[in-house]
C-alpha cells in the first residue's frame, strides 16, 4: 500500500513539472515573439533552476528556438546556486548527483537550441553577470542574401566559422525568412497592441 501510494504521488509530481516545465517554455517563446517587433539585436537573460527533459520537450524547444531566431535574441541561460543540503535535510540523498545532472540537461538543451550560452551562478554571480557584459558589449553584424526556397517562413540550419585561433563563436543554428507572399501582418487593434513590444506612438481614428 505505501509503495503504490508512493508511487503515484511520483507520477503526480513528475505531471505537474511537466506542465510547468511546457508552460515555462512557451512563455518564452512568446516572449520572443513580442521581441520580434522590436529592432535590431537582443540579448535575454533567463535564469532557472532547472528544466526537466520529457517526452515532447524538444518540441517546445524548437518554438523557442524558431521565436528567437526570428526576434534576433541572444539568449543567456543562468541556473543559480542551488545548495545540496539544508537544514531541513537529515542525511544526503543517494541520487544528489543524478538529480543536480537532470535539472542541469534541459538547461543545456535550450541554450544549445538557440545558440545561447549556459551560465551557472557562484558565490555573487559577479562574474556571471560581468561575463555577459562583456559579450554584448559589441557584435559582428553579417548579411546574405537568402535562396528562393529558404523565404518560406521555415527554421534554416546556419554555420558560422572562424580560422583566428582562440575565437569562440555564439551563432543561433537556425534562421527564418519569412515567406513575401504570406498574409499581411494583423491590423493594430488594441488585441494586438497589447501583445507586441513596439512603441506605436500614433492612435488612428475615424469617425
Amino acid at each position: 500500500s505505501c509503495r503504490t501510494l508512493i508511487v503515484q504521488e511520483a507520477l503526480l509530481i513528475a505531471r505537474d513539472t511537466e506542465i510547468a516545465t511546457r508552460a515555462s517554455l512557451a512563455a518564452l517563446a512568446g516572449f520572443f515573439g513580442g521581441l520580434a517587433d522590436l529592432d535590431g539585436p537582443k540579448a535575454v537573460v533567463f535564469l532557472s533552476g532547472s528544466i526537466v527533459r520529457f517526452g515532447g520537450t524538444h518540441l517546445d524547444m524548437e518554438e523557442v528556438a524558431r521565436a528567437a531566431a526570428a526576434a534576433r535574441v541572444q539568449l543567456f541561460v543562468i541556473q543559480p546556486n542551488e545548495p545540496r543540503l539544508d537544514a531541513t535535510i537529515r542525511n544526503e540523498p543517494t541520487t544528489s548527483t543524478v538529480d543536480s545532472a537532470r535539472r542541469l540537461e534541459g538547461l543545456e538543451d535550450l541554450a544549445g537550441a538557440t545558440g545561447g550560452e549556459l551560465l551557472r551562478l557562484s558565490g555573487l554571480g559577479d562574474t556571471a553577470f560581468r561575463r555577459i557584459a562583456d559579450l554584448i558589449s559589441a557584435h559582428y553584424l553579417l548579411g546574405f542574401e537568402p535562396r528562393a526556397g529558404e523565404q518560406n517562413g521555415k527554421p534554416h540550419a546556419m554555420e558560422v566559422t572562424t580560422k583566428r585561433p582562440g575565437v569562440t563563436l555564439r551563432v543561433r543554428p537556425t534562421f527564418v525568412v519569412d515567406d513575401p507572399l504570406r498574409a499581411p501582418p494583423p491590423a493594430l487593434v488594441p488585441e494586438t497592441l497589447l501583445r507586441t513590444f513596439a512603441t506605436h506612438r500614433d492612435l488612428p481614428l475615424r469617425a
